[in-house]
C-alpha cells in the first residue's frame, strides 16, 4: 500500500515509493495531500523498518525526516516477464487494429496528471513536429486524474488534434504490443519515486527518453537519454535524435534490455521478505 494503516497494534514494515507528496505538493490535490503526507509522516516514523523503492527516495527522505539509516533500505521494484522484445511489424499491426495506430507513434503509458509533464510533452511534440515535419502519432494511454488540467487547451492552442491520440487505460495484456510497436517511450515525468513505465518500455526494447532527475537516472543509467523535464525545447531535441539516429536508438534499445534485467520481481520479493525477517527479530 501507498499509505500505511492509520493504527496499529503490530509492528510493521511501511514501504514508502515516492517523495514527490513533500518536494511537489502542488502536485496533489490539498485534501488529498493533508491525508497522504499525514500518514506517510506517520509511517516513516512509527515503522520499524522503512523500505524505499530508490535510493533517490531514500536519501531525501532521510535528510527532510532525520531518520536513522539503519531502519531504512532501498528495495527496488521489478517488471513483469510479460514485458520482452516485441517483433515490431507485428506489435504494430496489433496496434494499428486494437487502437487505430495506423502512423509510425511515440509513446506516453502512465496516469495523465500535472506530476508527468503532460502539457510539456505536448508542446515538445509540436516543435518536434513542426521540425521533422514526420507523419508521427504521439500516443497517451492513461487515465486523466483531477490533476491535468491544460491539456485539452494546449492540444486545441496548438492544433495538434488531428496528430495527438490518447486511447485512455490499456489492460496489461496490451502494454508489451503498443511498447513494442513504438519508436520510442517518451517520459519526462518531474518526479518518480522509481519509474515502472520506464523500465517496461526498455524490456519490450524500444528506447526510452526521460527526465534527468528524482530517480529515472539511478533506475535509467545510460540505458535512456535523459533530458531536462522542465524545457520543451530539449526533450523536442531528444525526441528529434531518437527519431533521426537510427544507430542511438539501437544502441539504447540494447541497453535498455540489459538494464530491464536489473528488476525483477522475484528479488524485489526476497529482498522485501529479508527486510520483514529482520524487522521481527529487531
Amino acid at each position: 500500500p501507498f499509505t500505511p494503516p492509520p493504527l496499529s497494534s503490530r509492528p510493521y514494515v511501511f514501504t514508502h515509493h515516492c517523495f514527490s507528496s513533500f518536494n511537489h505538493p502542488e502536485f496533489y490535490a490539498p485534501h488529498i495531500l493533508l491525508r497522504l503526507n499525514a500518514l506517510i509522516k506517520k509511517g516513516l516514523h512509527s515503522a520499524r523498518r522503512i523500505i524505499c523503492v530508490s535510493q533517490c527516495t531514500l536519501d531525501l527522505t532521510a535528510e527532510l525526516f532525520n531518520l536513522d539509516r539503519d531502519r531504512m533500505h532501498v528495495v527496488h521494484n521489478g517488471v513483469s516477464p510479460q514485458f520482452r522484445p516485441q517483433a515490431k511489424p507485428i506489435a504494430r499491426a496489433a496496434m494499428a487494429e486494437r487502437y487505430g495506430l495506423h502512423r509510425p507513434y511515440l509513446l506516453y503509458v502512465g496516469k495523465l496528471e500535472a506530476r508527468k509533464n503532460i502539457v510539456r510533452l505536448l508542446e515538445a511534440f509540436d516543435r518536434f513536429r513542426r521540425e521533422t515535419r514526420d507523419d508521427a502519432l504521439l500516443v497517451l494511454a492513461g487515465a486523466r486524474s483531477p490533476m491535468s488540467g491544460g491539456i485539452d487547451e494546449t492540444i486545441k492552442r496548438l492544433q495538434l488534434a488531428p496528430d495527438v491520440r490518447e486511447i485512455g487505460y490499456v489492460p496489461d495484456a496490451d502494454l508489451p504490443s503498443l511498447y513494442g510497436g513504438a519508436r520510442m517511450f517518451v517520459f519526462p515525468s518531474l518526479w518518480e519515486g522509481f519509474g515502472i513505465p520506464a523500465i517496461e518500455a526498455m524490456a519490450c526494447g524500444t528506447p526510452v527518453l526521460t527526465s534527468n532527475l528524482s530517480a529515472l537516472p539511478e533506475v535509467c543509467g545510460d540505458a535512456a537519454l535523459l533530458v531536462d523535464p522542465y524545457d520543451a525545447n530539449e526533450i523536442a531535441h531528444g525526441m528529434q535524435q531518437l527519431w533521426r539516429d537510427d544507430e542511438l536508438a539501437d544502441t539504447l534499445s540494447a541497453r535498455g534490455l540489459r538494464n530491464a534485467r536489473r528488476f525483477d520481481w522475484d528479488r524485489t520479493a526476497l529482498a522485501t521478505a529479508r527486510v520483514y525477517r529482520e524487522a521481527a527479530l529487531a
